[in-house]
């Protein structure tokens, strides 16, 4: 008999995060969101913020950075109240809201993340094309000289070229290899373990060129673990501009934040359909302190950019079709 006392026990732990949750906090007095783990530092950022403007009330907001593939499923079971991602909801997904609400779910700009080419400071490379990043990390040639049209001294042309990257299981990395190389990510791109390890790698090194955002490219440095005692750091610099059909681009603020830089893109938060009356009014409040003022510095100080003021409007004029917001749930 006691096993059979035990086993919904179990079920109910192993289905925690989609089924059992009744008494957590997400339903007594706060929310949650689940998505991606690239806002991470943001959602604890955004929440302390709203707890400050907002002392008389007590927060719970509950963020899973468990991937932007996970958020909308719990989005659309009514597990959490937001789903932060960083690409669009696919269409498969956005069907499924469809058939069940009739209405698609909301997904507002409320980020903006760019990348550049960080490179050795020795390397005197001053602007770069979208088909020579692909050439660098689609096909990883052997050489600077075998990079189409690189405008190198003849002195860099027999120089080995050592590229490196983010893991294959990090986001950065999808998002590299999808929407920038176009599917094709060369089996000679060093990877490694984060951020740190790639700017480390270029210090060291042994890599090149790499991908990293600004502020990773100017962070304060620090000794690596790879390096020995008594090594010489290579200071690190970043290839100022890109350059397209209709001339070049510089990874300037006002570039990343119209998108104009390539190498840049949204993050977004997804919200249930209006129609699904179950978007709170703390929910709302919370998404519109996102894309005031204080809620935009924060990404600054992160390594972001904040939306421009057309973006920021258009995010805020959106939020206007939940007029009448639900109740918390408790």
């Amino acid at each position: 008999m006691r096993n059979f006392v035990f086993l919904p026990v179990l079920l109910c732990i192993l289905t925690a995060f989609i089924q059992c949750r009744p008494e957590s906090p997400r339903y007594q007095d706060g929310f949650c969101s689940i998505g991606t783990e690239q806002l991470n530092t943001a959602m604890v950022h955004w929440s302390a913020l709203y707890q400050s403007q907002n002392p008389t009330e007590t927060l719970h907001l509950q963020h899973e950075g468990r991937g932007s593939l996970v958020g909308p499923a719990a989005l659309l079971s009514g597990t959490c109240d937001l789903a932060p991602m960083s690409r669009p909801m696919p269409a498969d997904q956005l069907q499924k809201f469809q058939d069940r609400f009739g209405a698609l779910p909301l997904g507002i700009p409320v980020a903006v993340e760019a990348l550049v080419l960080a490179i050795p400071a020795e390397v005197p490379l001053r602007e770069i094309s979208m088909p020579q990043i692909r050439q660098i990390f689609g096909n990883t040639p052997a050489s600077w000289s075998a990079i189409n049209n690189l405008s190198l001294p003849s002195s860099w042309n027999q120089r080995d070229l050592k590229a490196c990257g983010i893991n294959s299981a990090a986001d950065r990395y999808q998002w590299m290899k999808r929407s920038i190389l176009e599917g094709h990510y060369g089996d000679r791109v060093l990877e490694l373990r984060d951020w740190q390890s790639q700017r480390s790698a270029l210090q060291t090194g042994s890599c090149d060129i790499t991908y990293l955002r600004p502020a990773e490219v100017s962070a304060a440095a620090l000794q690596p673990d790879s390096a020995a005692a008594g090594d010489t750091l290579r200071p690190l610099t970043m290839v100022p501009t890109l350059t397209d059909a209709t001339g070049a681009i510089a990874a300037s603020p006002d570039n990343i934040q119209s998108g104009r830089w390539p190498l840049s893109r949204y993050y977004y938060m997804y919200l249930p359909p209006a129609s699904s009356r179950s978007v709170s009014g703390r929910t709302l409040a919370f998404v519109r302190m996102i894309l005031s003022d204080p809620g935009q510095a924060i990404l600054d100080n992160i390594g972001l950019y904040a939306l421009n003021s057309k973006d920021r409007r258009a995010s805020l004029q959106q939020l206007l079709q939940y007029s009448t917001p639900a109740e918390p749930s408790r």
